[in-house]
């Protein structure tokens, strides 16, 4: 009897992939999402800081510097030279970027939201150059290749100086800060290190030279970063300095880049769906979620708190836009069944409906039996795999699909 009513269910979901193939809804976009600014422009870099986020912006004919309060919805232009400023990072009242105006090598200013005022922190000369700001309270870092090669320096707001973080290394990149820690990676040995300012002394080798990290990302202590494993593809590491414990967050074999961690939430950007979308990993609950699904690619995110900036180019121009991060309702498990649900793929949707570690025809038959117990109970966005906000006959067929 049960094989008879399976059979059947087959033969209704084969004809609802033939009739479902003809129109496919796309995905939503992300759940609570703002789009940012009053222009269509190319925007890029976007960095968050409470209510403010700022970004590059070429409107002008050149890229400059604007900003956008959340609390008042107000946009800003903050920089006003014919030449471009990119790179921008916002931490309070302080906002950095790469400034060209002097050149082509590219030198910090700071801009002071409080006065309203600029000044350039560092001087590049005719050889040299500073890129890649990044502001935490009074701190900035950046890469300076004053000596001849490429050393992290950090330059004080409230005593206007600056000072080599370590110059045991010579080719130190793509710096970070949080509070008192501040984290690059050293180019020619592919290490990772995480440096304490009050501390001073040696930098602490997160990684072994072994891997090829990149792109790291600190917040109290805990650093995250892409490294590449199974080939050419890219996962995304944590390293605990209260534990000492180092693990991998994301195992899965798509390609994971470009980490941010605020608190317990990491975000990255990531290809397992076909284009780049951000993902959410939970510290405190260890799941993985999808955070954006909209049409085009998300990629450059910045966190704050429970707020996640990045750009989004599913229109003319890449454009900055927002998304909240809520608490996330957790599905129970599905009526007749004995176990949760869960996400074999980590994409946030949960086609293993009785809980057994994999996709079989046995949860596209629970599906179509409980179709409208799931929509009264469960989460909506864990079972909604067409994306428009309801559960129906086509997510359905298209977990039947994913067999």
């Amino acid at each position: 009897m049960i094989l008879r009513r399976a059979g059947a269910i087959r033969i209704v979901l084969l004809w609802l992939v033939v009739l479902c193939t003809v129109v496919m809804v796309s995905p939503a976009a992300g759940a609570g999402e703002v789009k940012i600014g009053t222009s269509e422009s190319v925007q890029g870099h976007p960095s968050i800081s409470g209510d403010r986020i700022v970004w590059q912006d070429n409107r002008n004919g050149n890229e400059d510097i604007y900003l956008w309060n959340l609390a008042t919805q107000t946009e800003t232009r903050i920089t006003t030279d014919l030449n471009d400023q990119e790179n921008p990072s916002i931490s309070g009242n302080w906002i950095v970027w790469e400034d060209y105006r002097h050149g082509v090598n590219p030198e910090i200013y700071l801009y002071d939201l409080t006065t309203r005022t600029e000044r350039q922190i560092s001087w590049s000369g005719d050889e040299n150059y500073q890129k890649q700001p990044a502001v935490d309270g009074t701190k900035v870092v950046y890469m300076d290749s004053m000596n001849g090669f490429y050393n992290i320096y950090m330059y004080n707001v409230e005593t206007q100086r600056r000072s080599s973080l370590n110059e045991d290394s010579k080719t130190q990149w793509q710096p970070a800060i949080s509070g008192d820690d501040v984290v690059w990676i050293d180019w020619t040995t592919n290490i990772l290190y995480l440096y304490s300012i009050s501390a001073g002394g040696q930098p602490i080798a997160v990684t072994d030279g072994n891997t090829g990290p990149k792109a790291p990302a600190v917040d109290n202590g805990r650093v995250v970063w892409a490294d590449f494993v199974n080939g050419n593809d890219a996962g995304i590491f944590l390293y605990d300095r209260a534990t000492g414990i180092k693990k991998w967050l994301t195992p899965i074999p798509t390609n994971q880049d470009y980490p941010v961690i605020s608190g317990n939430t990491v975000v990255w950007v990531d290809d397992q769906a076909g284009t780049s979308n951000l993902y959410r990993y939970d510290l405190t609950t260890r799941q993985a979620t999808r955070l954006t699904n909209g049409p085009g690619n998300q990629y450059s995110a910045s966190i704050d708190g429970d707020r996640v900036v990045y750009v989004d180019d599913r229109g003319m121009n890449p454009h900055v836009y927002m998304s909240t991060i809520g608490s996330i309702p957790q599905p129970v498990v599905v009526n007749g069944q004995t176990k949760l649900p869960t996400d074999t793929d980590h994409d946030g949707l949960y086609e293993d409906l009785n809980g057994n570690g994999a996709l079989d025809f046995n949860d596209v038959v629970i599906f179509f039996n409980q179709m409208d117990w799931i929509g009264e109970n469960e989460p909506i966005a864990a079972f909604d795999f067409n994306g428009n906000g309801q559960i129906d006959f086509d997510d359905i067929v298209r977990v039947f699909n994913l067999m």
